[in-house]
């Protein structure tokens, strides 16, 4: 239901990978909130970005190399992908 609002797809077999602890800006130390991370198939649907993003974008590993991207963002991408 989420992926849907925000992105317009349809998705199945989702599996969770990882929560990934975000640290807050103005505490050190202090947790700000846990990041679940998890996979899917792609079932269907009409992307669209929803109204908190500008873009919405299919990305290669090589592709999302090249972006300013949190390298924790990056890592999950390959482990999805089966790649190092």
């Amino acid at each position: 239901r989420e992926v849907d609002g925000e992105t317009g797809a349809r998705v199945g077999a989702v599996r969770h990978l990882v929560d990934l602890p975000i640290a807050a800006e103005d505490e050190a130390g202090r947790i700000e909130f846990l990041l679940s991370v998890h996979a899917a198939d792609f079932a269907g649907g009409r992307l669209a970005p929803g109204d908190d993003a500008a873009a919405l974008a299919w990305c290669t590993l090589d592709e999302m190399a090249r972006l300013p991207l949190a390298e924790s963002v990056l890592a999950i991408a390959r482990e999805i992908a089966g790649r190092p």
